[in-house]
């Protein structure tokens, strides 16, 4: 559901943590917890009992095996190692599908990646009219990269018409 990401609760203190701001994906068994909590994991994970991964690599293979999960936290990360190249073959087009299951899912940071892969055409045929909908999409949800993005495509008139008024309001709330 569209509305997943804002309820997220850390599993370990109970804290709500948004995805993508302070997360931490368990790569074993892809459990979220907030990034104070994840600096407490020294040895085995303490929701399925793995070993920590010892490189990024098995990190990488662990997560890999977890993208049929359907769970927004895998396939945005799993997106940014296609998009960034990390522990497989730099892949735009699997990098865009990955983040556009995410974002379906209301994930605010792959909303905002697959509005760039639009924009740019990278991984996607361009679309800029697509790219400012999800650019909007994300900032609405307080995505400060989102916003920023949205304010130069306003200054520019990508995908929308040339706005400097919008364009200083979206750079604002940035």
């Amino acid at each position: 559901p569209a509305d997943t990401e804002s309820s997220d609760k850390c599993l370990i203190c109970f804290e709500r943590v948004p995805f993508g701001e302070n997360t931490f994906i368990r790569v074993c068994c892809g459990k979220t917890t907030c990034t104070q909590c994840a600096g407490k994991w020294a040895g085995n994970c303490e929701f399925c009992r793995a070993p920590k991964p010892l490189s990024q690599a098995d990190a990488i293979r662990q997560l890999m095996r977890l993208e049929g999960s359907e769970r927004a936290e895998v396939q945005y990360s799993l997106g940014v190692c296609y998009h960034l190249g990390e522990g497989v073959p730099c892949d735009m087009g699997e990098a865009a599908r990955l983040y556009g299951l995410a974002a379906a899912q209301g994930c605010n940071r792959s909303q905002c990646n697959l509005a760039g892969c639009y924009y740019d055409g990278t991984g996607v045929t361009q679309n800029r009219a697509e790219a400012v909908r999800m650019y909007t999409l994300s900032a609405a949800r307080g995505n400060c990269v989102a916003q920023m993005c949205l304010g130069n495509c306003y200054k520019e008139g990508g995908g929308v018409e040339l706005d400097l008024v919008e364009a200083a309001r979206w750079y604002g709330l940035a």
